[in-house]
């Protein structure tokens, strides 16, 4: 019963976990619920235009002002932040209250649909997001969704903060601040991409002529076998032996010079 209590509304209807993980404390399931029908409520009333600057508005200053523990269930921190953006907190609870009291036992209409539209489109891994019709799921941070989003643009079309803060360490700094101040530690400048370039060729450089050596090697081998099987014992005044010192003399010159 305490948790029912403390994690859902609507009589156990719609429920979220413990944002502190203590089932005993004021903040509780029960009041993320809460701000999450606040939201569908402003989104109600100022999303029509599919963008809903006020509901951007809300949720950045809500974000800087009561996002704490202390404070996330705080109606005087809400009630503020709302008459700072010239938002009609009456009008809002009227909306969540319309919809279905999230004290009462019966659906709450907003909530509900969320649950329907879950379940429609076959979302059973949480959590879970969906960017311009493409499920994300896992670990939803802020890095991996930011990024989903700048690649939904098509090829030129990016605004500048995807490509300023694509490759920046603080994706989320970058973002709130407009600008990148620490580039990802895992880019390659360009004179370490060309040094290690260098680097290899180098390598292989060596490794080629040594094996070119080797080979030269191996047919003077050859060589002196065949001319120790076909010559003449003694031709010209040379024996086989003479021959073969001749050849390894030669070996010694090109080594020398090589």
């Amino acid at each position: 019963e305490n948790l029912c209590t403390t994690m859902c509304t609507n009589g156990g209807r719609y429920c979220s976990t413990d944002p502190d993980g203590d089932f005993d404390s004021e903040l509780t399931g029960a009041d993320v619920v809460k701000e999450s029908v606040r939201r569908l409520c402003l989104w109600e009333q100022f999303g029509d235009d599919g963008v809903g600057l006020e509901w951007w508005d809300y949720v950045r200053s809500f974000s800087e002002n009561c996002d704490s523990a202390d404070q996330f269930n705080d109606e005087d921190c809400v009630k503020e932040v709302m008459e700072d953006l010239n938002i009609d907190y009456d009008l809002v609870e009227e909306c969540i209250f319309n919809h279905g009291d999230l004290n009462g036992k019966d659906k709450n209409d907003l909530l509900q649909k969320q649950l329907d539209d879950k379940a429609q489109q076959g979302v059973v891994i949480m959590p879970v997001a969906y960017v311009n019709g493409v499920v994300v799921r896992g670990a939803l941070e802020f890095a991996t969704i930011f990024k989903a989003i700048c690649a939904g643009f098509a090829s030129g079309t990016a605004p500048f903060i995807c490509t300023e803060c694509a490759n920046c360490e603080n994706e989320k700094a970058c973002v709130l601040g407009g600008k990148c101040t620490t580039k990802a530690s895992n880019t390659v400048s360009t004179n370490t991409f060309v040094g290690s370039l260098g680097g290899v060729a180098i390598f292989f450089t060596v490794i080629g002529a040594a094996l070119f050596y080797r080979q030269q090697m191996k047919m003077r081998d050859e060589v002196r076998g065949i001319l120790k099987e076909y010559m003449p014992v003694e031709k010209n005044g040379l024996t086989a032996v003479d021959v073969d010192t001749a050849i390894e003399q030669d070996d010694d010159d090109d080594f020398r010079m090589t």
